[in-house]
């Protein structure tokens, strides 16, 4: 067994301008974790950085916020909800939804997608315990 911090683990930068954002992927099929039936991740936005309003028609999706503060949309035109840490929802497939960290922390949420769908396509990091001994050397 192998133990890992959600905060330093390495992650994959998506999106441009202000939806810039990391992902984490922390258990999927093919991960450092192994978990064929689902995918697990963290992604983190700073602050006034935000994740577009999206849907998976492959999968449904559990969050949890770790840290920090964000407003909750299902439409560009919603005004949203503001979520925060401790706060926990899901989405089934093909609801809308996005985020966007509104306070002066970095907002951190852990997200499941079940089955894992295409998160490896997105957020696979090939050769991530290399990627880690070589962070753990500088």
């Amino acid at each position: 067994m192998k133990i890992f911090n959600v905060y330093t683990f390495p992650g994959k930068e998506r999106g441009e301008d202000s939806f810039r954002r990391v992902n984490k992927l922390l258990a999927s099929p093919n991960s450092i974790i192994q978990a064929p039936e689902f995918a697990m991740g963290v992604v983190v936005l700073e602050p006034g950085h935000g994740h577009e309003v999206h849907q998976h028609s492959g999968n449904r999706e559990i969050c949890v916020v770790l840290e920090g503060e964000a407003v909750f949309k299902q439409s560009e035109d919603d005004a949203g909800t503001v979520i925060r840490k401790g706060d926990f929802f899901g989405f089934n497939f093909d609801e809308p939804h996005g985020f966007w960290n509104v306070s002066d922390e970095t907002f951190y949420m852990l997200w499941c997608y079940y089955p894992p769908g295409q998160a490896e396509e997105k957020f696979l990091i090939p050769d991530i315990e290399k990627l880690m001994e070589q962070e753990e050397g500088k």
